[in-house]
């Protein structure tokens, strides 16, 4: 089984703290067990708008970029 990644750029952070901050989750080997979940920082990051994944080292692993196209650099 393989992992899952989902964007979820909406989301409020908690409590509804962070409106649109965004949030990302990976489901390692499809289990809803122990999932990673990376939240936005600021209001409205809109984290998890875009995800790719793909060798962008060169090490032959996977690798994830997320797009938050409303955070600042």
């Amino acid at each position: 089984r393989g992992d899952i990644i989902a964007g979820a750029p909406r989301f409020d952070g908690a409590n509804g703290a962070r409106l649109n901050s965004g949030a990302v989750v990976v489901l390692f080997n499809s289990e809803l067990q122990n999932p990673f979940i990376g939240f936005g920082i600021d209001t409205n990051d809109l984290m998890g708008s875009s995800i790719s994944v793909g060798d962008v080292t060169g090490d032959s692993l996977a690798d994830v970029i997320v797009g938050a196209p409303g955070a600042f650099s």
